[in-house]
């Protein structure tokens, strides 16, 4: 069952005072829907258009409703009028079910009005974010916080460029990463995704956004598998242990700088870039 259509066919008996949003989650091969009246749900499920896929559709009870979280952040952006935060992003997570207000952590101090004049009243998430990518996440408040820290020297995300010397003219080539992947047989086996056709029989070499230069870079690993028919395809086996997949792509946008891969199935990645309103 093809799951993004399951959830367009419902998303227009989905209303927002009765409903808090839906999500889709490919590993439990469900579309989920945050409800705050099940006898509205009742409704739609034995709707002639619905009841079909009735077996792929949750609905799961919620506190807000999607018009009470639009009011929320609109009533929230007025507060920022007056109290002037910098480099803020505020924005509905349909899964959590609440208004979160992410930042970078090194604004945190200049913002706290904003934060104090928000969290009392709409009792928001907050995530913080610092130049360096590490994430700082706050569900309950801005001194509880949960600190994930980097430990890895150089972090691989789809997108990101691979340097390497093409076998065949014997002259330096470029492609981009792909996604992480794992071996099943042994899941500590890791591996990044490329393109068949930049095969090598050397190593491939991590080239980041940006880079200024093209020399002292990390190396990744060599080439795993590689076809070029009937699909375009190859894999990089990461033997380099300084170096770390993350399921990410890099993205342009100076705030949110990785949009995060949440859930994958059969060979399919939903992104889940966090949105501002």
């Amino acid at each position: 069952m093809n799951l993004i259509t399951v959830d367009e066919t419902l998303k227009p008996f989905i209303d927002d005072f009765n409903f808090g949003g839906t999500y889709i989650d490919f590993s439990s091969n469900m579309v989920f829907v945050k409800t705050i009246n099940f006898t509205r749900a009742r409704e739609i499920i034995i709707l002639p258009q619905i009841n079909p896929h009735e077996n792929f559709i949750t609905f799961k009870g919620a506190l807000n409703s999607t018009n009470r979280l639009k009011s929320a952040v609109n009533e929230m952006f007025l507060l920022a009028d007056d109290h002037n935060p910098h480099a803020i992003c505020v924005y509905i997570d349909v899964i959590l079910n609440n208004v979160v207000v992410a930042s970078f952590f090194n604004e945190a101090k200049e913002n706290t009005p904003f934060f104090d004049s928000v969290k009392n009243i709409y009792h928001p998430i907050f995530k913080f974010y610092d130049s360096n990518e590490e994430i700082f996440s706050n569900t309950s408040s801005l001194n509880n916080k949960k600190i994930r820290k980097r430990t890895i020297a150089d972090v691989i995300l789809a997108g990101d460029g691979l340097d390497y010397e093409d076998s065949e003219v014997g002259e330096d080539g470029a492609c981009s990463c792909g996604f992480w992947a794992r071996n099943r047989a042994n899941p500590n086996i890791n591996y990044i995704g490329t393109a068949g056709h930049c095969f090598t029989n050397q190593d491939y070499y991590h080239l980041p956004w940006d880079s200024p230069t093209r020399e002292n870079l990390e190396s990744i690993g060599q080439t795993a598998f590689e076809a070029t028919s009937p699909q375009d395809f190859g894999l990089i086996h990461i033997s380099n242990n300084d170096v770390q997949p993350r399921a990410a792509i890099r993205n342009t946008n100076p705030l949110f700088t990785e949009l995060f891969i949440k859930d994958g199935h059969a060979g399919v990645h939903l992104c889940a870039p966090q949105t501002s309103l």
